[in-house]
């Protein structure tokens, strides 16, 4: 049926679509007087954590650290908000750990500096208050998101109480 068929070289994406154009002859040349002209038109969808690198490819590319893409749209990826990070292809961004932080865009989360402690999601440490410190050692704790009060008969260094 197909056999007067001429593809033209107007394979192009519009959008997240990928169209071939294409000039049918006739099936029956005493049926139609003038040819006709299709689009088949594809939608191209990339998988969760992959974005199309570019509209000429049609290539599938995984996202770079920081950013990710939950399978919404194929043409981009996204920056994780502050207080996540997330990894190449990851599909979804993770609230960073108590004890650490993240800017916009991290691949990784950066832990508090000693008299520094942060609560799950945090995009910025807090400073320990008077008379209270944080040792670096602890920070990762999950149950240990707040700092530790010093004795009455002691000082504070930031990271730890002196008597």
């Amino acid at each position: 049926i197909m056999e007067n068929v001429t593809s033209y070289p107007s394979t192009f994406l519009w959008d997240i679509y990928f169209v071939d154009v294409f000039e049918i002859s006739s099936v029956d040349t005493t049926s139609f007087e003038t040819p006709w002209i299709i689009a088949v038109v594809q939608k191209i969808q990339c998988t969760e954590g992959y974005y199309m690198r570019d509209s000429g490819g049609f290539d599938c590319e995984a996202c770079a650290e920081g950013k990710y893409n939950s399978g919404d749209t194929s043409l981009e990826c996204y920056d994780c908000a502050p207080g996540k990070f997330s990894g190449e292809g990851d599909h979804h961004c993770t609230a960073c750990t108590a004890g650490r932080y993240s800017n916009k865009a991290a691949e990784e989360c950066t832990e508090c500096d000693a008299g520094e402690y942060s609560t799950i999601g945090s995009s910025y440490c807090d400073i320990c208050a008077a008379g209270y410190y944080k040792e670096l050692q602890d920070q990762s704790s999950d149950q240990n998101m707040t700092c530790t009060r010093c004795s009455t008969k002691s000082w504070i260094k930031s990271d730890s109480c002196d008597a």
